[in-house]
């Protein structure tokens, strides 16, 4: 037996790469062309909001087109859960009522988890994101009652260790002044991780499609932001380490008419830019751990935070060594997520594949003896994750 082989993967997973991918380019565009829009934290919560609200499009064309087969998925959704533990307690009204209150606390964990960045970004510069294995885990064991194994246990350490070592060298210098704000960045990871967690929790328990969330998130990030910035537009205001903006001689945490006298010709495309870069990395994330675990979502703040690897770094050498650090865990991360499979020291006998293997000859045969085909165990496995839907459907 190969000592790597590929594990279970699947066409959705072409989401995390084109959401993280979206995110790079749009970042790099972003650095390149100087937007005015990020000083101004309160209309940028704004145009975030605004872009997630887009999935509503797709998700009324999707269940206009395929409303009976959406109404079968939804019944057999509802089925599973009337065969989980729980099912004495299955209640129409109190699923809708629980709904709207998922809905509401993915709402507020988007919107304060990015309005936190909005307004502190200018003294946040480190790579604290790469700990979200870390947070992910926790509250996926917590919430989703999942569990780790021995492969996803010594890849996340290493990614830990890695992580580490990265943010070690980028804030040896870093100041006494400057704890608050690494503080202050653990715990944006740690709100925008658990925001991930319930999204998924949502989804799996709650019956709601990925477009759902993301235009909820968007609904409720648009109006508070437009509430506070026209708050803020209003009262002069100063605090040292948050954003500002300068109008008429005053500072202000965000000024509408001030972001009005800039948005003309090249900030008005980035404002659009800004917009669906956001709304894609947002929805793609959904979508992804629709099909797949919270975990995934690394894959799409890796590929989204490439860019920072030249940018936000000014030596060479660390530069260099932070994209062998991605590469190192980009590979790690498909060890964990079972994307690959390491064939030794015991590392893929607890993985998706070999769980199922035993599932299904453990009347019959002995795994330890069993040599099985990788060319059809794809075929001849299909784990229990409901009902085999086409791509549209199942996005949606």
């Amino acid at each position: 037996m190969a000592l790597i082989s590929l594990g279970t993967i699947n066409k959705y997973f072409i989401f995390a790469l084109v959401g993280g991918i979206a995110k790079s380019i749009a970042g790099t565009l972003l650095y390149i062309y100087k937007n005015e829009l990020k000083h101004y934290p309160f209309m940028l919560g704004a145009n975030s909001g605004l872009g997630m609200i887009l999935s509503i499009i797709p998700y009324l064309y999707l269940k206009i087109k395929n409303r009976e087969i959406l109404n079968q998925n939804i019944a057999i959704n509802e089925k599973l859960v009337l065969n989980k533990k729980y099912y004495k307690n299955y209640n129409e009204k109190r699923l809708k009522l629980k709904k709207i209150l998922i809905l509401l606390l993915c709402g507020f964990l988007d919107f304060f988890q990015k309005i936190l960045v909005f307004l502190f970004s200018v003294s946040i510069d480190n790579n604290v994101w790469i700990f979200n294995i870390i947070f992910l885990n926790v509250f996926s064991i917590c919430i989703l009652k999942t569990k780790l194994y021995k492969h996803q246990l010594i890849s996340s350490s290493i990614m830990i260790f890695m992580g580490i070592i990265l943010n070690i060298l980028i804030l040896h210098e870093m100041t006494a002044e400057k704890i608050p704000a690494l503080l202050l960045s653990i715990f944006i990871e740690i709100i925008y991780s658990l925001s991930i967690v319930v999204g998924k929790y949502a989804i799996e328990y709650c019956f709601c499609s990925p477009f759902e969330v993301s235009f909820y998130e968007g609904v409720f990030a648009f109006v508070v932001n437009v509430i506070f910035l026209s708050i803020a537009t209003n009262v002069p205001i100063y605090i040292e380490n948050m954003k500002f903006s300068d109008y008429n001689g005053e500072k202000y945490l965000d000024n509408f008419y001030a972001y009005l006298d800039v948005f003309r010709g090249k900030e008005i495309i980035m404002f659009i830019i800004t917009m669906l870069s956001r709304w894609i990395f947002n929805l793609f994330a959904l979508i992804t751990i629709k099909n797949y675990t919270p975990s995934h979502v690394i894959f799409l703040l890796i590929l989204g935070e490439t860019q920072n690897a030249f940018f936000d770094l000014k030596e060479t050498w660390l530069q260099i060594f932070a994209v062998i650090v991605y590469c190192i865990l980009l590979f790690l991360l498909l060890i964990f997520t079972e994307i690959i499979i390491l064939n030794f020291w015991g590392l893929d006998k607890d993985t998706e594949k070999k769980i199922a293997l035993r599932a299904l000859y453990s009347e019959t045969d002995d795994l330890n003896n069993y040599e099985y085909d990788e060319r059809n165990s794809q075929e001849n496995i299909e784990i229990e994750k409901g009902v085999e839907i086409n791509m549209i459907n199942s996005i949606a």
